[in-house]
């Protein structure tokens, strides 16, 4: 797995004065993907499961194809605040049991499901073309 490192300063903060700043590395590993399999459908995810690849999620990426999506490891609330196209998010349990799908959530909105563990991020439509439903049961393979 791939390793990329970059500093950041944090600011250690205390009663309004500033104590001392400290340059630490933080190692971001090259996202992972898994195969989600369901009733013959084969949908490629990156798995996004640290603050930094959580944060950034599908913004300033391009559209997701339609055997693409973006798996939040953990996720019960999801923004496409910044984003310039409409998806679909699955929301899973943790034994990746379809819980809530919200369909065409349009860019600039907010959607929770606090009984979620993950999301599965997806272009808008593909749920219901992979014919997803709440209660079907999705199976993971981790390709790397």
């Amino acid at each position: 797995m791939s390793i990329s490192n970059f500093m950041i300063n944090v600011q250690y903060i205390s009663s309004q004065k500033l104590l001392k700043i400290k340059s630490i590395t933080i190692k971001m590993y090259k996202h992972s993907t898994v195969n989600i399999f369901y009733k013959g459908h084969r949908i490629q995810a990156r798995v996004a499961d640290n603050f930094f690849s959580r944060l950034r999620g599908l913004l300033w990426s391009k559209p997701l194809s339609p055997s693409e999506g973006l798996l939040i490891v953990p996720c019960n609330s999801i923004h496409t605040i910044g984003m310039q196209y409409a998806i679909d998010a699955v929301f899973l349990s943790p034994d990746f049991q379809i819980v809530h799908i919200a369909t065409y959530c349009q860019p600039s909105k907010i959607v929770k499901y606090k009984y979620a563990k993950y999301t599965l991020k997806l272009l808008a439509g593909q749920a219901s073309v992979h014919d997803f439903k709440v209660g079907s049961q999705l199976r993971l393979l981790k390709t790397k």
